[in-house]
């Protein structure tokens, strides 16, 4: 049981990190956009 639990918050965790990874970079590549579009 601990087992189980265990590997689920790993998998919870995981998701997070990857999701906050890719809000963090989607905000990056918008505020490149945002600077082509100002210079341009």
């Amino acid at each position: 049981m601990g087992i189980a639990v265990y590997s689920l918050q790993l998998i919870v965790y995981s998701l997070r990190l990857i999701s906050w990874l890719f809000a963090d970079n989607l905000q990056i590549s918008c505020d490149s956009l945002g600077g082509f579009e100002k210079k341009a």
